[in-house]
């Protein structure tokens, strides 16, 4: 987690949440909304959105589509992996 971040107040589990995002592929989408949760910290500090958007949502099962792994259960439940 980027100390960085967590220090000038952006919220853990969003930072968290990001990250997983990059393991699953997504990348960054900056400048970006508190709505999307690969715009990182360019949503400023208040954000707590800790969600993909239906895009991001999109882009995880297209990636996973065809695996074993069920692409709109790892998109569902993408939050509570950080917990």
């Amino acid at each position: 987690m980027g100390r960085q971040a967590v220090n000038e107040g952006h919220n853990t589990v969003r930072i968290a949440s990001h990250e997983l995002g990059h393991i699953l592929g997504l990348p960054d989408v900056k400048p970006g909304p508190c709505s999307s949760l690969m715009s990182g910290a360019s949503a400023g500090t208040s954000c707590t959105n800790q969600y993909l958007n239906a895009q991001g949502k999109a882009s995880v099962e297209r990636k996973f589509a065809g695996s074993k792994v069920y692409a709109r259960d790892v998109a569902s439940k993408f939050a509570l992996a950080v917990y």
